[in-house]
């Protein structure tokens, strides 16, 4: 019998997953993830605003407004900007035609705690996002305690082209209302966790991956059917 082994490892440029084989003793690996140890270099290519206080005394942290980059490829959410951690994305981000063309992959860091409502809806050439736990973009490996980030109704809602979605240990993920819908080509979803944390530990609205492909969720101690997450 097959016996396959999930890991996800924290290296020095940023994170690597890795699947063992023990029949045929090799491994997949798919990372690194992230090609950059210095994720607050891509504030520039974005426009923040301050996230006031509930009780209006002061910032809790940023928000991203508006991405600025024009090259086809990667978009790395950064840890910083103007020296308060980003914590928000708000659905204003990619606000344009033009925009939504530009992301492949999507690297949201480990402080982020809110996805708005629909803000990375039909992004048509994005085939991966990466939710970061690990303190990248900091000045040292510090992991951050709050690693919850809520990803709004219809957040990646029509990004037909999107595969893969990784997740690092520790790292949770709640899915909004049709979060996923409309993602056909979904096939894998790669989570450093034990099932029982892919199951528990997260929250799914109802619909959150309707109409999506028949994806599987690879985890640290075996993998879980989307047939078997409606089961």
């Amino acid at each position: 019998m097959m016996v396959v082994l999930f890991s996800v490892m924290s290296i020095g440029i940023g994170l690597t997953a890795a699947i063992w084989d023990s029949t045929s003793g090799t491994s997949t690996e798919y990372g690194p993830v992230v090609d950059t140890t210095d994720w607050n270099s891509w504030a520039k290519y974005f426009v923040c605003a301050d996230v006031t206080s509930s009780n209006g005394q002061g910032i809790d942290g940023r928000v991203v407004r508006s991405y600025s980059g024009t090259n086809l490829g990667d978009v790395i959410f950064p840890t910083v900007d103007n020296n308060n951690y980003v914590i928000k994305i708000s659905n204003t981000v990619f606000d344009s035609d033009t925009k939504k063309s530009l992301p492949e992959t999507i690297y949201i860091s480990c402080r982020i705690t809110t996805i708005e409502t629909c803000a990375f809806m039909n992004l048509v050439n994005l085939h991966k996002v990466v939710f970061a736990y690990s303190g990248y973009g900091t000045n040292d490996a510090t992991v951050y305690s709050n690693a919850a980030v809520n990803v709004g109704d219809y957040a990646l809602a029509g990004c037909r082209s999107l595969q893969e979605i990784v997740i690092e240990a520790g790292r949770v993920v709640n899915f909004g209302a049709g979060a996923l819908m409309g993602c056909f080509n979904l096939t894998s979803i790669v989570y450093g966790g034990t099932r029982d944390e892919w199951l528990n530990d997260m929250t799914r609205a109802s619909s959150w991956d309707s109409n999506t492909g028949d994806y599987t969720v690879h985890c640290s101690d075996g993998d879980i059917t989307k047939a078997q997450m409606h089961a």
